[in-house]
């Protein structure tokens, strides 16, 4: 059987032929999405930077693909702030969900048995 649904991280690799989000693309967010921001702001007593549409020089992290077609991004966002931003982005543009990680995480724990490999796709 085929699986379908597949998840690729940066540390690991992407497929050559993985679509990539488009600087410029128009966002916008769902109700959680807000709710999220505002969450984050408040537990750093900043106001959080939320994009209208996606800023040059942002970092694929993550993507998932259903039969091979883009179902969300994961993109992080530097900021003036102590810590970066990280969106669930779809295709059409819509921020699922946001939050904030420290610029200088690294993610050295890392769970590799949740993402696919580029090769095996």
């Amino acid at each position: 059987m085929t699986k379908l649904s597949r998840r690729y991280h940066v540390d690991i690799g992407f497929p050559e032929t993985l679509e990539q989000p488009m600087r410029g693309l128009m966002l916008w967010y769902s109700q959680h999405a807000w709710v999220e921001a505002q969450t984050e702001a408040v537990r750093h007593g900043y106001q959080l930077w939320v994009p209208v549409t996606l800023p040059e020089g942002f970092t694929l992290v993550e993507a998932t693909t259903l039969a091979g077609r883009i179902t969300s991004w994961v993109v992080r966002l530097r900021t003036e702030s102590p810590y970066d931003v990280a969106l669930v982005i779809r295709p059409d543009g819509m921020v699922k969900t946001v939050w904030t990680n420290d610029r200088n995480d690294t993610h050295r724990t890392l769970d590799r048995s949740l993402y696919d490999r580029p090769e095996a796709s």
